[in-house]
């Protein structure tokens, strides 16, 4: 079947209709988790080759236009398709999504990484590991006597989007506490990356709620940048316009009180309603991270990524920041590793057309980081303490 593309209401209101009467001239209707408009987009019940890849196909056209604030807009509804995705400007689109290495959940994470996927992302080899991890395989769930074990949560920087697994700031970060710490307190350190490219902090924060619990971590370290401040309520309007879960109770009450009615509302009305809420979203999010370390009396930490280089931080990252730290957790800024550099210096492919670039942290950035959190934490009074087992 061809790509179909529908952009406005009238002709999006037509399609659905058509797909409603085929379905109820079929006898079909289908109590989908994702609702009842992607449910009535599987075919016909009798044909099941057909109905399987309608409904992953669905599935994956349901959560693309979810969740497509990354690297650009896709025009508004894509049915029944299993063409690459496209950029409005005809360019492929390269995310995570497109990769091969993500599966579809219906939860808060909306994805996770495929256990066993090899693929090539961003130039670079993408191995998951039977957890669902972008790192070694030779972890387990239970944790070794007389190890140290730090789990760390983030986004595709922290991932290591477009770099070789070795040479993450995670993997970095392991390599030299088993060089200079173990041995004394601890024979073995571990540094899991549970880190998914797409996930902001309330798919990071949910991650560790429901997934990172299970690998008995020592330390929990969550990743944030200045996008958590002035992206995820665009998310949260996705979400709401295309009927998404929404996870957590303190997200339902800033959709009530915004005003907005997924029914009436448009994206962008959608959008305009629950930015003002966007510091809101941030401190939430932080709350319920706080909420978890107390409740499962596990020490977790937020270290604040930057994307360009040099002196200047820039108002968004300089108000995360101050936001991050009214809370109760350690907060590390990981500022320091681009202080001395241009702007783009450190991006995986700088270019002066923004639409070509890649911000994601290059080579030489990961090992900044490594060298300038693995200081910080060491540094810290409480967390130096537990990593060196005193």
């Amino acid at each position: 079947m061809g790509l179909r593309t529908i952009s406005t209401d009238s002709s999006r209101a037509t399609i659905i209709l058509i797909v409603l009467a085929v379905a109820t001239a079929g006898g079909l209707w289908y109590d989908s988790p994702f609702g009842t408009t992607a449910g009535a987009l599987i075919a016909d019940v009798r044909n099941v080759q057909v109905n399987t890849h309608a409904a992953g196909v669905a599935t994956q056209n349901y959560y693309g236009e979810l969740l497509q604030d990354e690297e650009g807009e896709l025009s508004p509804i894509t049915l029944l398709d299993a063409a690459p995705l496209r950029l409005r400007d005809g360019r492929k689109k390269q995310g995570i999504q497109e990769s091969g290495a993500i599966r579809y959940v219906d939860n808060c994470l909306l994805w996770e990484l495929l256990p066993g996927a090899r693929v090539i992302f961003k130039g670079a080899p993408l191995e998951i590991n039977q957890w669902g991890q972008r790192d070694r395989s030779d972890y387990t769930k239970k944790k070794p006597r007389r190890t140290f074990r730090i789990a760390l949560v983030g986004g595709s920087n922290t991932m290591g989007t477009g770099v070789l697994e070795e040479e993450t700031f995670g993997n970095l970060i392991e390599e030299r506490l088993n060089g200079e710490l173990a041995g004394q307190r601890y024979d073995r350190y571990e540094v899991i990356n549970f880190s998914v490219a797409g996930y902001h902090l309330l798919e990071r924060v949910y991650l560790v709620q429901t997934k990172v619990g299970d690998f008995e971590p020592d330390l929990i370290l969550v990743s944030s940048t200045d996008r958590d401040l002035t992206i995820q309520h665009t998310r949260l309007a996705r979400r709401v316009y295309k009927d998404g879960p929404i996870h957590f109770q303190f997200l339902r009450k800033i959709v009530r009180e915004s005003g907005c009615d997924a029914r009436r509302d448009a994206l962008k009305r959608l959008e305009r309603k629950i930015q003002p809420f966007q510091e809101e979203i941030l401190l939430g999010t932080l709350r319920e991270l706080t909420r978890y370390a107390r409740q499962t009396d596990t020490t977790v930490a937020v270290f604040l990524l930057r994307r360009e280089g040099g002196k200047n931080l820039g108002k968004d990252l300089v108000r995360t920041r101050e936001l991050l730290e009214t809370g109760d957790l350690p907060i590390f800024p990981v500022f320091e590793a681009y202080a001395d550099v241009g702007p783009m210096e450190l991006w995986l492919h700088p270019a002066a057309d923004p639409n070509k670039a890649d911000p994601h942290p290059n080579v030489e950035a990961h090992r900044r980081i490594a060298e300038d959190l693995y200081e910080q934490l060491l540094a810290h009074p409480t967390i130096g303490r537990m990593i060196r087992g005193r």
